[in-house]
């Protein structure tokens, strides 16, 4: 699942994809999680939705929250959106994913 939107309300919507995960699929997902622990938020990486400039992900130490799932997701084979790159990916796009589907919200601590 993939969660997105904070909002003001402590709420968080949850996604799945449409049609399930093969197990290879969730496997291959997980470890790229797993090898991303310990990096840092990309707390800059917002300007690149301003500014363009692509990422160097041979040397990639940080994520953006979208650009993370994004990323997650094209490793897996199941891409989010057609054409795009992670960095380009800001976090109102990824609900738009016609491969996700919304099953609830959770609330946030």
């Amino acid at each position: 699942s993939y969660a997105t939107g904070v909002s003001l309300f402590g709420r968080v919507d949850v996604f799945e994809y449409a049609q399930a995960l093969s197990l290879t699929e969730a496997q291959v997902m997980a470890g790229f999680l797993v090898r991303q622990l310990g990096k840092a938020y990309d707390f800059m990486g917002v300007a690149r939705f301003l500014t363009r400039e692509p990422v160097d992900h041979w040397r990639r130490n940080k994520w953006f929250c979208s650009e993370l799932a994004f990323e997650m997701a094209l490793t897996g084979g199941r891409p989010l959106l057609a054409r795009c790159a992670a960095w380009e990916v800001p976090p109102r796009d990824v609900p738009r994913s016609t491969a996700l589907k919304l099953v609830g919200q959770e609330k946030t601590k």
